[in-house]
């Protein structure tokens, strides 16, 4: 039930407000929860509102003790019930010394105008108070004596905003704002004398008015930590910032970030930037210390960034870590330095700022190693996250790529192409360089011709090695992995032997130097001692004894073998090739000219 005007303006003394009245019209009580509108308009002998130990009451509606300029006090400070005042309330109350909200725990929205023009006030009573989330337009206008005197919770000139609770919880401030559209918005502090905000809202809380502050005296505001980041605000015609310390985060230690050192595993800086001076200490997420360091700064002065060196041995990890830093004091700090120390509004201690510290980071270089064409992007890699190698961009005439290693001589290491690989070093901004493999794909077919030196017939029965060396005795450098056959699949073993034909036939001859050596020769002939050498280039070039050879067909080399007939002894018949070679008896020549530049190393003497 609203509580309407019931006493005459002239009435005087103290008012007591019933909690139950009787309506005229139907005879019923009912609670009386509002007073409303004008009830009490213009009563400038009242005493008192009535309000206190009222536990009925929840709303004070517009002008209900407007103009009631004899009242001292509102009476909220001993109420536990209001919790809405919709405007102008207590507006040109000219006695009025004190708002009872210091003590007030219920009310929450202070509508515009509620203490308009109350010039004696001496506190807001904010400052105490953590209950009311909306602070309406001109709620305090013309209120010439806030902010002249200090109060036990704050000190003159400092006007305090708390953050407003719901319990444990905090809720939102809306400040400025009027619900009557006809009504401007802001100038809620006009005409005080205040000249410092204590805005102690969390940022992300905060509704207030572009012109919240116009006509006010606030040349400096000071804010908590959530509006780190925060470079200026603007309210009233007034550009605050933290460049000139009229905007001042109150926060000793702002913020921290790390970085590695380039050309060490465990080294980085630290950044701190703080608006106080004290010793400095980072510890890592294990709380190892890895630095401490004593900065001072001009603290009259917006924050300023201090570096700390983590130096080599400090025990930092080249993997990612999660570092923090403390600040060590005796006590908490003052906004601004010179102040009386007032708690909790103008002091505050340290917080712990931390920073994620980025895994050692390097460069993977790729060398093609020869390579003759392409290119392959270097890439970058962090300690700890498996990454996958760059895919071969290189390319070569005549040569697989085969893979990656550390070393150019191919003896570091090995990756294949786009593996997965982690830490291949543990220094920051290092470059480890991965040279290409490559295995030659030069196949050359090998088409050996025993044939007889004077006639061109060809000639079975001959045997060859293909060899490292000229020396035919020499097993271990006979050469492996040649084929008998073009789909490569059957080895050929030695000594191969000329079939029907004449001929032996190998495949996959690669590039180096070889001898084509006779091991034996067909029956009735001599053996050839000559050694056939073969060099195949890197681009598939190929030189036959010494002259460059053109093949005839792409990829294969025609060579020939002559064998002159086995000479015939006196009274031995058929001389034989190992008597031959115990009698000086020249071999057979070894050509790698087509069949009519065979040469004719030696001929059998007719005895007699």
């Amino acid at each position: 039930m609203r509580l309407q005007a019931a006493i005459d303006t002239s009435s005087r003394g103290e008012l007591e407000l019933p909690s139950h009245i009787i309506n005229k019209n139907d005879g019923l009580e009912y609670e009386v929860n509002e007073v409303g509108m004008d009830a009490f308009y213009g009563c400038k002998y009242l005493k008192s509102t009535g309000l206190a130990g009222n536990t009925s009451i929840t709303i004070l509606s517009w002008e209900c003790y407007d103009g009631c300029t004899a009242l001292t006090s509102t009476g909220l400070e001993d109420n536990a019930s209001i919790t809405t005042i919709l405007g102008t309330a207590f507006a040109d109350c000219t006695d009025l010394q004190m708002t009872g909200l210091a003590r007030n725990k219920t009310l929450t929205s202070l509508g515009g105008y509620t203490f308009w023009r109350c010039p004696h006030i001496k506190s807001t009573g904010l400052d105490g108070n953590t209950s009311v989330s909306t602070i309406g337009a001109l709620a305090f206008n013309g209120c010439f004596d806030l902010g002249t005197e200090s109060t036990k919770t704050a000190n003159a000139r400092d006007l305090v905003i708390n953050q407003p609770m719901h319990g444990d919880k905090p809720v939102g401030l809306v400040l400025g704002t009027h619900p009557d559209p006809e009504v401007s918005d802001g100038n809620v502090f006009s005409g005080t004398a205040f000249t410092s905000l204590y805005l102690l809202c969390d940022k992300s809380l905060l509704t207030i008015t572009d012109n919240a502050l116009e006509g006010s005296a606030i040349t400096r505001i000071f804010v908590n930590s959530s509006w780190l980041g925060t470079e200026e605000f603007s309210n009233g015609g007034r550009t605050y910032r933290i460049s000139d310390g009229t905007l001042v985060i109150m926060d000793p230690l702002q913020s921290v970030s790390a970085a590695r050192t380039t050309g060490t595993s465990d080294g980085a800086t630290a950044i701190v930037c703080t608006s106080r001076s004290a010793v400095v200490e980072i510890v890592d997420s294990g709380g190892v210390r890895l630095a401490s360091r004593e900065i001072s700064i001009d603290e009259t002065a917006p924050p300023q960034r201090s570096a700390l060196d983590i130096p080599s041995g400090s025990g930092l990890s080249p993997s990612a870590d999660r570092l923090s830093a403390h600040l060590i004091s005796s006590g908490p700090f003052a906004y601004p330095t010179d102040v009386d120390r007032r708690l909790p509004y103008n002091t505050v201690e340290a917080a712990e700022r931390s920073c994620e510290l980025p895994a050692v980071s390097y460069t993977v270089a790729f060398d093609g190693n020869g390579a003759t064409a392409g290119a392959t992007p270097s890439t970058t890699m962090v300690y700890d996250v498996p990454s996958r190698l760059t895919m071969n961009g290189f390319s070569w005439a005549h040569r697989a790529f085969a893979g990656w290693t550390s070393e150019k001589d191919g003896t570091g290491p090995g990756f294949a192409d786009g593996q997965s690989v982690t830490n291949l070093t543990d220094v920051q901004d290092a470059t480890v360089t991965l040279y290409a493999k490559w295995t030659s794909t030069i196949s050359i077919a090998l088409e050996v011709r025993s044939q007889e030196a004077d006639a061109g017939t060809l000639l079975p029965g001959a045997g060859y090695v293909i060899s490292r060396d000229r020396d035919v005795s020499r097993r271990d450098l006979w050469v492996t992995g040649l084929f008998v056959d073009p789909e490569k699949k059957t080895e050929a073993t030695w000594p191969q032997m000329s079939g029907v034909d004449g001929e032996v036939r190998l495949y996959g001859l690669p590039m180096g130097t070889f001898y084509l050596l006779n091991s034996s020769a067909p029956a009735g002939y001599q053996d050839s001692a000559k050694a056939t050498s073969i060099a195949i280039d890197e681009d598939g070039g190929i030189i036959v004894d010494d002259k460059p050879y053109t093949p005839t067909t792409p990829d294969s080399i025609s060579v020939a073998v002559a064998f002159g007939r086995a000479p015939r002894l006196p009274g031995t018949g058929a001389a034989t090739a190992d008597g031959l070679r115990a009698a000086g008896v020249a071999a057979a020549a070894l050509s790698a000219a087509v069949p009519v530049g065979l040469l004719l190393v030696g001929r059998a003497r007719r005895a007699g």
